[in-house]
């Protein structure tokens, strides 16, 4: 074997490594963006089971969304809490979908909640009055965008509260 010949064998090896590293690097990213999409996946559902140990401990909650009448000030601040927390994970759904860390499946099951959330004159008083204020402009339009196509029935909290009734 001559040196030109070295030379060409010497290409050729090095393309072969080249390749063979951008295959391994891609690998390597396809499986840390499944990681990354699997820990935003498992906050949601963290969070979520959160809001719902929250409401076991705390039925007056529920309660204060299906009362009839105005509520108490201990009741506006505790369900209002209660809002800001359920809408901040909402939120974080909400741009981890943007990122594309939360697939439409996850997403469509966060809009639902969303949706379940706002179907209550209350909850949606408390969005316009007080809650858009401590969300990004793009999110709250995103909010106000399924308060208007969705209007409230008030059916969503009533079934949590009374479930059991025919």
């Amino acid at each position: 074997m001559n040196l030109e010949q070295a030379s060409y064998l010497a290409e050729i090896i090095g393309v072969v490594l080249v390749v063979a590293s951008l295959i391994y690097v891609a690998r390597q990213l396809r499986q840390n963006t499944d990681a990354i999409r699997a820990q935003s996946r498992q906050a949601v559902l963290t969070a979520a089971q959160a809001e719902l140990f929250a409401e076991m401990e705390n039925p007056d909650i529920v309660t204060s969304i299906v009362k009839a009448g105005a509520l108490s000030q201990e009741e506006h601040i505790k369900l209002a809490a209660w809002l800001f927390a359920v809408l901040r994970v909402r939120q974080f759904s909400w741009l981890q979908h943007r990122n594309g860390a939360i697939d439409d499946s996850q997403w469509n099951t966060e809009v639902s909640v969303i949706r379940f959330i706002f179907d209550s004159k209350k909850t949606r008083d408390w969005w316009t009055k007080i809650g858009h204020l401590a969300f990004g402009d793009e999110f709250s339009e995103f909010i106000n965008s399924e308060i208007r196509d969705h209007l409230p029935t008030e059916k969503a909290w009533q079934s949590v509260a009374n479930w059991t009734d025919p």
